[in-house]
């Protein structure tokens, strides 16, 4: 587990930083820009992912009018990607199912109310 490693929280409360630090920490040690150079390989990574479920997806659409489809729904979907020394993104899992734990991180106790709200 990531949390046993002596490195784990080091930098940060449960190796947890905000888009705004993120941001700041891409420009100013890796002259990168978040929006211009990163946005844009995570969209496609995330498009890819749509499309790639978008044919299951229409096969329930066309169910049989037995099979009751849901309505007023939604699917809250985890993206966890990686980025290398050169700032290329690569997708590494989505999870349907994503944890949303409230741990010590003040970040994290911020965020996943609002989300769920």
């Amino acid at each position: 587990m990531q949390d046993r490693n002596d490195e784990y929280g080091k930098y940060e409360p449960g190796n947890k930083i905000s888009f705004k630090d993120f941001k700041k920490y891409l420009m100013n040690v890796k002259g990168k820009n978040f929006d211009v150079d990163l946005v844009p390989q995570i969209k496609e990574a995330i498009q890819d992912t749509f499309d790639a479920f978008w044919l299951k997806f229409k096969s329930m659409d066309s169910a049989p009018e037995a099979t009751p489809k849901p309505t007023n729904q939604f699917e809250l979907l985890g993206y966890d990607f990686m980025i290398d020394d050169d700032c290329k993104v690569y997708l590494i899992e989505v999870n349907t199912n994503p944890c949303l734990e409230i741990s010590a991180c003040s970040l994290l106790k911020r965020l996943i109310p609002t989300v769920l709200d």
